[in-house]
């Protein structure tokens, strides 16, 4: 179980770099202090996330 929490926040944690890495090049490159779409992918990188961890928990669980 400690794994899976540790894979979560890693996995939640790297969502939240790749979206401020892209925000950050976007508002250099560009003239947006927000850039659009931000929040859909901060979502979809945290989803799948989440998703990841839990299969790749439950992959183990039902591993012999």
């Amino acid at each position: 179980m400690m794994r899976f929490i540790v894979e979560l926040i890693v996995g939640v944690a790297l969502a939240a770099i790749v979206t401020a890495a892209i925000m950050v090049t976007m508002f250099y490159f560009g003239p947006w202090a927000d850039p659009p779409g931000m929040d859909e992918l901060w979502w979809l990188l945290a989803t799948a996330a989440v998703l990841l961890a839990s299969g790749r928990w439950w992959a183990r669980r039902r591993a012999p």
